[in-house]
C-alpha cells in the first residue's frame, strides 16, 4: 500500500483493504531478464514497483543468495507526504497454522523471519514448496525515510498504517491470519524518493546429495540469514548495475538472432532458468572449491537434475557467462 497526503491506496495484493482505501491505477507493466516493473498512479503521485532478481553467473556469492529486491519509488511528487507499506503472511512458508516468527534488527536493517515449527529437513508441500527453511523479509531506511515495523492480525496492522502511515513496533507471537509488515515514511517528497525491501527463502541444508547435506554457496561467507540479507541490501547498487547490463545485452543479442518475439521469450525465461538453480558446497566443510549446481524442475514433477532437461537451462548459462 501507499499513503499520499493522508489517503491510502492499495497497490498489489490487498484483497480486503481497510475502510477508505482506494485502489491505485496500474498504467503499465514491463519485464526484462532480471526486473519486473509495475507503474501505478496513487492520487497525483506515480508509484513504481521494481522487482529485481539478480542473475550473476560470474559472481557465485551474488548468484547463490536466495533473495529478491523490491524497490518502491514515489515520483512526480510536489511536496506530497508519502508512506509505503509491505507485508507478508505465512503462505510464504508453504503451510498455514504452524508458523514461528522472529523479528530483529542488525544495524539499521529490520528483519522478519518466518519458519514452520518442527518441519522435517527436506520436507515439501504438494506444490514442491520447501518447508524446512525460513522466509526472510527485510528493509532499512533510506537517507530520508523513517522505518517502522509491526506484526499481528492483518486487518489491524493494515488498518493502522492506513490511518496513521506508521506502525507500532509491536511483534507478538505469530498466529494464523497474521502478517509481518514494514512501513517506510518518505516524508515530504519534492520530486522522487525510493526505498528497497529484500524478500527471500533460505535453507541451511539446501540439498541432500547421496545422503550428504549441501549448503548454498553464500554460507561459506555468511553463516546466518540476517548477515546474508544485510550483505544483499549492501550489494544493491552493484547488483542493479550488473542486472541492467545483462538486460540490455540479452535483449540485443536475442533480437539480432531471431527478432523481437524471440527476444521476448528469451528475456522471460532467464529468471526461470537461474531461479530454479542452487549453487552448493558441502555443508560440513563449506569448501568453495567443491561446487555443485542443482536444477529444480519448476513446470512438471519437481525432480532435481533430470538428465533430459539439463541442456535447456545450460543454454542460458553458456550465453550469459
Amino acid at each position: 500500500m501507499a499513503r499520499v497526503d493522508g489517503q491510502t491506496f492499495s497497490l498489489l495484493g490487498v484483497p480486503s483493504p481497510p475502510s477508505g482505501v482506494q485502489a491505485a491505477t496500474i498504467f503499465s507493466a514491463q519485464y526484462t531478464s532480471t526486473h519486473t516493473f509495475f507503474s501505478l498512479l496513487a492520487g497525483n503521485v506515480s508509484i513504481k514497483l521494481d522487482f529485481l532478481s539478480p542473475v550473476s553467473p560470474s559472481n557465485y556469492l551474488r548468484q547463490s543468495l536466495p533473495f529478491s529486491y523490491l524497490t518502491v519509488t514515489a515520483a512526480n511528487a510536489d511536496g506530497d507526504d508519502v508512506q509505503v507499506y509491505v507485508d507478508l503472511d505465512e503462505t510464504w512458508t508453504g503451510q498455514s497454522g504452524n508458523t514461528a516468527a522472529n523479528s530483529s534488527t542488525s544495524g539499521q536493517t529490520s528483519v522478519f523471519q518466518l519458519s514452520v515449527n518442527g518441519a522435517a529437513t527436506y520436507a515439501q508441500n504438494a506444490m514442491d514448496q520447501a518447508l524446512w527453511g525460513e522466509v526472510v523479509f527485510a528493509s532499512r531506511p533510506s537517507n530520508s525515510s523513517t522505518l517502522t515495523v509491526q506484526s499481528g492480525d492483518a486487518a489491524s496492522v493494515r488498518g493502522l498504517f492506513a490511518s496513521n502511515g506508521t506502525l507500532s513496533g509491536s511483534t507478538p507471537a505469530y498466529s494464523a491470519g497474521n502478517v509481518v509488515a514494514i512501513a517506510q515514511d518518505l516524508g515530504s517528497v519534492a520530486s522522487s524518493a525510493s526505498v528497497t525491501y529484500a524478500i527471500g527463502y533460505t535453507r541451511d541444508a539446501a540439498v541432500n546429495y547421496l545422503g550428504n547435506a549441501r549448503a548454498s554457496y553464500y554460507s561459506a561467507t555468511y553463516k546466518d540469514s540476517v548477515s546474508a540479507v544485510n550483505h544483499f541490501l549492501d550489494d544493491y547498487a552493484d547488483a542493479e548495475a550488473e542486472a541492467s547490463g545483462m538486460d540490455s545485452n540479452i535483449a540485443s543479442k536475442a533480437t539480432s538472432a531471431a527478432g523481437a518475439n524471440y527476444s521476448d521469450i528469451v528475456t522471460l525465461s532467464v529468471r526461470q532458468a537461474y531461479g530454479a538453480s542452487d549453487l552448493t558446497i558441502p555443508a560440513d566443510t563449506l569448501d568453495t572449491g567443491n561446487l555443485m549446481l542443482f536444477l529444480k524442475e519448476i513446470s512438471s514433477d519437481g525432480n532435481v537434475n533430470t538428465g533430459i532437461l539439463i541442456p535447456n537451462p545450460l543454454n542460458h548459462v553458456l550465453c550469459t557467462d
